[in-house]
């Protein structure tokens, strides 16, 4: 009885560290959006000096980065690219290459460094994060993706994106 005690309540504490965690998550991504949508245009140092100022490595433990994800349309990747270099991101390559009506394309992301292989991903190449990415914008309710591998995680550690819309 003890024992099945103890481990409900280390259960439950575990449940509950885990909901503040993602919590604070989504309170991140809730003020990026509302930083992006404060203006007309953020430029890639203007992003970049907010996200510093979250200062992830200390406040969001187990997060690589935080980034913007555009709905982009087949056939329209070129007006992103061009809107993109125009605001310091001149090296906007989109990959990998579908054939999917709708595209979701990473535009901004930072810190760059450890994650610029992420930056241009359409991550409606894999049927998880299409499906999450596709639920966030018709529902305006956060997703998580299905475990995925991350493109700028070398190690094959599993992690996942957490999307609103």
């Amino acid at each position: 009885m003890v024992a099945n005690a103890e481990f409900r309540r280390l259960t439950d504490d575990s449940l509950e560290s885990l909901q503040i965690r993602m919590d604070t998550y989504l309170s991140s991504l809730n003020a990026t959006a509302a930083f992006l949508g404060a203006s007309d245009e953020v430029t890639r140092d203007e992003f970049d000096g907010f996200v510093a100022q979250l200062e992830i490595e200390k406040y969001l433990p187990g997060i690589n980065g935080i980034g913007y994800i555009t709905p982009v349309k087949a056939g329209q990747e070129q007006e992103l690219i061009d809107e993109m270099a125009a605001l310091g991101e001149p090296d906007l390559d989109i990959h990998p290459l579908t054939d999917n009506a709708q595209k979701y394309i990473i535009n901004r992301i930072s810190p760059i460094g450890p994650n610029v292989e992420a930056l241009g991903l359409d991550i409606s190449f894999e049927e998880g994060r299409r499906n999450s990415a596709n639920a966030a914008r018709d529902t305006g309710l956060p997703q998580l993706t299905p475990r995925i591998l991350l493109v700028q995680e070398h190690s094959s550690q599993p992690g996942f994106l957490l999307l609103r819309r």
